[in-house]
């Protein structure tokens, strides 16, 4: 926990944070279970705010009431579900914030009420007071609801208190997924053009990565030592003609296709960014680069990606213009959401930019869906408007902290040292 009456450079230092506690593993708490640890917390939370607590000062001997009130609630999507009583974001009523059904999560016309804290208050003390795991459930899938001991705090509203991370949304949600899943940036899928074809038949890998790596640094004849399946699959997966029955056309197209690439890197590499910038994995998606951090995903995306992109694919016929200010809508929406100062019309320009994401998502990726996290980004200006700039609310540092826990070694035993 930290306290939001210091200022914002000071309240995040380790020393100013405090540590409530850890909750024993190997695995974390399930539904409830959490509430068997917010117990204790929300007893003090409870009593600091009615009646408050008399601490005496110099000035006021007999003691001067203070008051604490705990307001956002930070954390990823699949914790705050579990602090705030929410069912998890895979569940049918998957949206904290809205009636929302996961099968409807491709719509983008229809209007979906907003949850009220009466209403969950009112679910959740029906789940608490019934009489069966089967009663329980059934108000789970109708509700999307069950007990957290937060609402004990009378005025703590989980509908808007539960406040989006930019962080886990933004940077490890929409811009990971639209490169992992939407565009397929993995070295265990084939690279194509999103239009994916399923009457084509797949073959194992050598998978693009090992064409890029291989062949830039290798005579033009290194292709002949593929066999005609092979180079359809890397032809097809390049966006590329794969018919013919001879394998020099096929090695023609993907010669192109690798001095195109090779702009790609170069432009990458070429790029000067200042210090405190990190440079991103030269391979990003594929094994070798491991997974991306929050920062570099961002980097990534909104420089490197921007500037290579708009070189190769705004001069290409066929989908990659529209592909290409599809992407831009989300680097815009991601930079805007994530202005260290916001106003009306910036919160407003995030909700066009990500509306129109979407809707350019649906239209050019037909075989992909909206997951939770794409459907929760509409909501993100309506916690900009309450909370104000995301810097102040977002789990940077108490990812930081975690780590910091991490780094200290222990026993593995739980107890007192010896």
């Amino acid at each position: 926990m930290v306290c939001l009456n210091l200022p914002p450079e000071e309240r995040y230092k380790p020393e100013n944070v405090y540590l409530v506690g850890i909750i024993p593993g190997p695995s974390k708490p399930s539904k409830e279970q959490i509430n068997h640890f917010l117990k204790y917390l929300v007893d003090d939370l409870d009593l600091f705010w009615d009646p408050g607590v008399l601490i005496p000062t110099p000035k006021i001997p007999t003691g001067r009431r203070i008051r604490c009130v705990v307001i956002p609630l930070v954390c990823d999507m699949v914790g705050a579900h579990e602090v705030a009583g929410f069912v998890s974001h895979a569940s049918s009523l998957c949206c904290g914030y809205c009636m929302i059904t996961n099968a409807k999560l491709d719509n983008l016309d229809e209007h979906f009420d907003r949850r009220t804290s009466s209403d969950h208050r009112q679910a959740a003390n029906k789940w608490r007071t019934a009489k069966s795991e089967d009663d329980r459930t059934k108000i789970e899938q109708s509700c999307g609801v069950r007990w957290s001991e937060l609402l004990r705090l009378k005025y703590w509203d989980p509908t808007r208190f539960m406040v989006i991370d930019s962080m886990h949304l933004l940077l490890l949600g929409m811009l990971e997924t639209h490169c992992r899943d939407v565009w397929g940036m993995s070295s265990a899928l084939p690279d194509a053009n999103g239009d994916p074809n399923p009457l084509v038949k797949t073959f194992e890998p050598p998978v693009v990565e090992a064409l890029l790596r291989e062949f830039k640094f290798t005579p033009d004849n290194h292709l002949f030592d593929f066999d005609l399946p092979e180079l359809r699959h890397m032809c097809y997966a390049s966006s590329l003609r794969w018919g013919g029955r001879h394998r020099a056309p096929l090695v023609n197209s993907l010669k192109t296709w690798v001095r195109m690439h090779s702009e790609f890197l170069s432009t990458i590499n070429k790029l000067t960014t200042p210090s405190w910038i990190g440079r991103t994995p030269q391979f990003p998606g594929t094994a070798s680069s491991g997974s991306l951090k929050a920062d570099e995903w961002r980097s990534f995306c909104s420089i490197f990606l921007v500037f290579s992109l708009i070189r190769t694919w705004s001069r290409k016929a066929g989908r990659f213009p529209a592909l290409l200010q599809n992407f831009m809508h989300l680097v815009s929406a991601t930079e805007t959401a994530s202005l260290r100062c916001v106003n009306p019309h910036t919160i407003s320009v995030y909700e066009w930019h990500v509306m129109s994401y979407l809707v350019g998502h649906k239209e050019l990726f037909l075989d992909k869906r909206f997951v939770p996290n794409q459907h929760t980004a509409l909501h993100l200006g309506e916690m900009l408007r309450m909370f104000g700039p995301v810097h102040a609310w977002r789990t940077y540092p108490f990812e930081r902290y975690n780590g910091m826990m991490q780094s200290i070694n222990t026993n593995y035993k739980i107890g007192p040292s010896p």
